[in-house]
């Protein structure tokens, strides 16, 4: 509370009555700068009043309010303090008791009872341990009536005395917090994200359902049924699947999901033309010989092609957790293996047949030849033959991205992430005027995503004041000297930052605490939660999939913190892929220029949409860029349902005026109601890209094409949408005339739709 009147006081002080103990928890309300409100330090008064209770006080606020309020005097006895929130109410009562915050959190009847081992660790007197079991006891009663909760929890007496916990301190809450905390699962956030904008969209449900279920799910037996892995294609309505691969113990199946669900996003987003997929291998590598894991990989890449799973225009993998350039060219050298083994030939394009059957036949000695799993044969020689024969096309290399730059790769992939994520920084740091000369910066993660932001930021003139990686982290509030960061890596520290002698160790709460501008978020998953409410930067980009919690969002938001969403800020990796896919599929070879200018233009425009996005429906940033992906991939899935109702499903087809006969009422309702949603709210509120676009005016070219549509109100909208989708495709055109990929989509255009630009 802000302020408390007279009321509220006289009722604390009755829940006070006679208590043995007190958890305050909560309470610490407005927060800004260690100035905290009067209805805080008047609870704090009232808890503090009573010299004979013991005294837990939780939560990052709570804990500082009241050594804000006591000053220099030293803690009362038998006072326990922890900025842990309700992570320690849990430990107290058992890992599985859940605090009363929502009554869907509330706890099943088989979790109720505090584990043993708990019990002993805070050797909790017999006298609070009947006090617990009371609280537990009104807890059941909670599950059992849920419709009577205000008069089971009813009078609160019965609950305000729970445990005395004599020597338990700060240290022992930390050893535990990693393992009391829930945090939501990767497949929970994205259909969390997907409702969200759902909503704001107002998705017709078939095709909220639509969005949301894969298309694809295939669970492979690897090493002699040893080993599990996953393939999952979540959605292809705008071009094939892509997604990259990881190896990892803690690989399941809805983890695979959720982020095959978001590369649909961040394609779409992006503007390239692929649907979304992921993969994941059960194993960790680190545990494995390279001859090992190579097998590995290899059987992955046979069964997924034995399954008909992946190809040039069908699903395209790529590097992830675990997994880099080499294992993709192990990858790629197994499945020109498969196909050579086969005679199958569908991979390359030419026009001379005599050449196609030359080509095969100099593969077959690699077939007779006994060689390592860690080398390439088979891709060598492909890469041999296409630079022999450049009129040549092999779809075969593009099957997958990633590759070593020098075996079918692109240049600029490996840093490519990271560029985009300072990109995207540079354009935040100009809308927040903040100017990068003397801002400071923190960085979480030093791999191949960190490291770029972090010679591009010094280069700049930012200072970098602290780097963490998964070894330990440096500070230096001068700021670190960069250049001598990277030599320590590649040198001494073995590719970590541990052991830096310019500077003073720290970890990774440590750095997110710290008062800077800019902090980028490059590690894992789920890294700022509840501990957000330390967070001090202005800005930050998330280079990371997933690095904010829903819950560390809604605090950074309240804060003011302008957050660089991931799905907007890192996927310069995929947009570097697809260009790598492009000049495979052309046999071309760009220049780094060409491919960085590229990728900072796309970065860019994808900011800047998702910018006047978030401004026009005063919305966040994250919000503002899963509309724009789920609107595209929405008008692209929903085109194709139009087809499906007006074409294939009514036989003969839609007819008769645009009334059809073959149609029943409600059919036809819903497919003018389709048709009217993606005119007047999908295509009006959208940014859409070209790509997009192409796949709307090839579909609705195909209902144009059948000449049933003679008449009647659904063939007007039908024509009306296509010639928006060409006027906007036009505009495209008329602004980037001489743009590569461009030319590219307008060639992919149905002949008629090119002769109307």
């Amino acid at each position: 509370a802000y302020d408390i009147g007279p009321g509220t006081v006289t009722l604390i002080k009755k829940k006070l009555r006679d208590s043995k103990t007190i958890i305050l928890n909560g309470t610490a309300g407005r927060y800004e700068e260690d100035v905290f409100c009067r209805g805080t330090n008047q609870i704090i008064d009232l808890v503090f009043a009573n010299k004979d209770e013991s005294k837990i006080i939780l939560g990052l606020h709570g804990v500082a309010a009241v050594q804000k309020r006591l000053g220099q005097e030293s803690l009362p006895g038998k006072t326990y303090l922890s900025t842990m929130e309700e992570t320690g109410l849990k430990f107290l009562a058992g890992e599985e008791l859940t605090a009363l915050n929502y009554l869907d959190d509330l706890p099943t009847e088989k979790h109720l009872k505090p584990k043993a081992r708990v019990e002993a660790k805070i050797n909790l007197n017999a006298a609070n341990i009947e006090e617990l079991g009371k609280f537990l006891n009104i807890k059941r009663n909670i599950i059992k009536s849920i419709k009577d909760y205000k008069e089971d929890i009813g009078e609160f007496d019965r609950v305000s005395q729970l445990f005395s916990v004599p020597g338990f301190t700060l240290k022992e809450y930390s050893h535990i917090q990693g393992n009391v905390v829930a945090l939501p699962s990767p497949l929970e956030v994205a259909e969390g994200q997907f409702a969200i904008v759902a909503d704001i969209l107002k998705l017709p449900p078939s095709l909220k359902k639509k969005l949301l279920t894969p298309e694809r799910m295939e669970t492979l037996r690897l090493s002699e049924g040893k080993i599990i892995a996953y393939r999952v294609h979540h959605n292809t309505a705008r071009g094939p699947a892509k997604g990259g691969f990881r190896e990892h113990p803690e690989v399941t199946l809805d983890e695979v999901r959720a982020l095959a669900i978001w590369m649909t996003w961040k394609c779409a987003l992006a503007g390239i033309p692929y649907g979304g997929s992921k993969g994941g291998i059960i194993a960790n590598p680190e545990n494995f010989l390279e001859r090992k894991d190579a097998l590995v990989v290899r059987e992955y890449s046979r069964e997924l092609k034995n399954r008909n799973i992946i190809g040039a225009h069908l699903d395209i993998p790529a590097p992830d957790v675990n997994t880099n350039a080499k294992k993709m060219a192990w990858f790629i050298d197994e499945y020109l293996k498969a196909s050579i083994e086969k005679e199958d030939s569908s991979d390359w394009l030419t026009d001379d047949t005599k050449l196609i059957n030359k080509i095969i036949n100099d593969f077959q000695p690699l077939n007779k030849q006994s060689s390592f799993p860690v080398e390439t044969p088979y891709l060598d020689k492909c890469m041999t033959i296409l630079q022999k024969h450049p009129e040549i096309k092999c779809q075969g290399l593009a099957v997958v991205t990633g590759k070593p730059d020098n075996k079918g790769g692109s240049l600029g992939r490996a840093e490519s992430t990271g560029l985009g994520v300072f990109v995207a920084l540079r354009k935040a740091a100009k809308y927040k005027n903040i100017n990068l000369k003397g801002a400071t910066a923190a960085i979480q993660g030093f791999g191949n995503v960190g490291r770029p932001p972090a010679k591009f930021l010094h280069d700049a003139g930012v200072k970098v004041v602290a780097i963490t990686d998964a070894k330990g982290g440096i500070y230096n509030p001068n700021g670190l000297d960069i250049e001598a960061v990277f030599n320590y890596v590649n040198t001494a520290g073995a590719g970590s930052i541990k052991g830096f002698h310019g500077a003073r160790e720290i970890t990774n709460e440590g750095l997110f605490a710290l008062d800077v501008d800019i902090l980028i978020l490059a590690a894992l998953e789920n890294a700022i939660d509840r501990n957000a409410y330390k967070v001090k930067a202005r800005i930050i980009a998330e280079g990371a999939n997933g690095p904010i919690t829903p819950w560390g969002d809604k605090i950074l938001k309240r804060k003011g913190v302008f957050i660089a969403p991931d799905i907007g800020t890192n996927l310069g990796g995929v947009f570097v892929s697809y260009l790598e896919w492009v000049q495979n599929l052309k046999n071309e070879r760009w220049d780094l220029k060409k491919i960085n200018d590229m990728l900072e233009d796309n970065i860019s425009m994808v900011f800047n949409d998702i910018l006047r996005i978030s401004q026009e429906r005063k919305i966040d940033m994250r919000t503002a860029a899963n509309i724009i992906a789920v609107g595209r991939v929405a008008i692209a899935e929903l085109s194709k349902e139009i087809v499906n109702m007006m074409i294939i499903s009514s036989s003969p087809p839609f007819a008769k005026g645009g009334r059809g006969d073959y149609m029943t009422e409600e059919t036809l309702n819903t497919l003018r109601g389709y048709l009217i949603y993606l005119c007047d709210d999908l295509m009006k509120r959208i940014p859409l890209d070209y790509w997009t676009l192409v796949v709307l005016i090839s579909n609705l070219e195909m209902v144009l094409n059948t000449s049933k549509i003679i008449g009647g109100d659904i063939g007007v909208i039908v024509k009306d949408i296509y010639t928006e989708a060409i006027r906007l495709f036009a505009s495209f055109v008329k602004a980037k005339p001489e743009n590569g990929d461009l030319l590219t989509a307008t060639s992919a255009l149905p002949e008629s739709a090119r002769k109307q630009l």
